[in-house]
């Protein structure tokens, strides 16, 4: 993937309300089964994250993004790892999946078994977020204080997240969302015309003014 790709990542992450896309995969969720939030600090490889728009973005919206060096799983072992179960839960029970290792000779080629379209992948990926969330109870993660309330709270991860935050503990920084937007959307060349703003684009080739598009404030 591209820089531009990874940073629409990030602004999925901060994204509040993720019902609208997940409906577009078939899948209806909670608004609060995956919250919305930016992190202060991101951990990310040596690789698609690094570039001048990244620099850009940590200045303007106060994040920062730790490189990991390359050829260091270890030096992110908490993101392998949730890799892996992910693998687990869901990609490795699929049809077509390699279960990590590579076709031996006479083996059919996975790729021939795999039923599944990108839309189909993407909604049972959005189950198991969900399952993940709200469900899958993780009671090393909780502080004591919830685990030993009355009445019980369920200690997924979910109401971990809401039990901090109610207690002034959620550290995310607070995003203009449109403007993490506006700020991930592709640039388009342009030249500033007497009468506005015109885009470029390129007809067969060749770069010319668009000139049913113009731009006037």
């Amino acid at each position: 993937p591209e820089p531009e790709t990874a940073q629409l990542a990030i602004q999925h992450g901060a994204l509040k309300d993720k019902r609208a896309g997940a409906g577009r995969l078939g899948v209806e969720i909670d608004k609060e089964a995956i919250p919305g939030l930016l992190s202060r600090q991101i951990v990310t490889d040596n690789g698609e994250l690094k570039s001048r728009a990244s620099t850009e973005a940590e200045e303007q919206f106060g994040f920062g993004i730790s490189y990991t060096p390359a050829s260091r799983g270890d030096a992110k072992g908490s993101i392998e790892t949730e890799h892996k179960r992910m693998h687990a839960h869901l990609d490795h029970r699929l049809p077509g999946s390699t279960h990590g290792k590579p076709k031996s000779r006479g083996q059919v080629h996975p790729a021939a078994e795999a039923l599944w379209n990108y839309a189909e992948y993407m909604g049972e990926l959005i189950r198991w977020i969900v399952w993940h969330n709200t469900i899958e109870e993780v009671p090393d993660m909780a502080p004591d204080d919830m685990l030993l309330s009355v009445p019980r709270i369920a200690p997924t991860r979910y109401n971990i997240y809401q039990w901090l935050d109610r207690k002034g503990l959620n550290v995310s920084l607070n995003v203009d969302y449109e403007a993490l937007r506006a700020f991930t959307l592709p640039d388009i060349d342009a030249v500033v015309a007497k009468n506005g703003i015109r885009l470029i684009g390129r007809i067969h080739g060749r770069k010319t003014q668009l000139l049913r598009l113009r731009y006037t404030s």
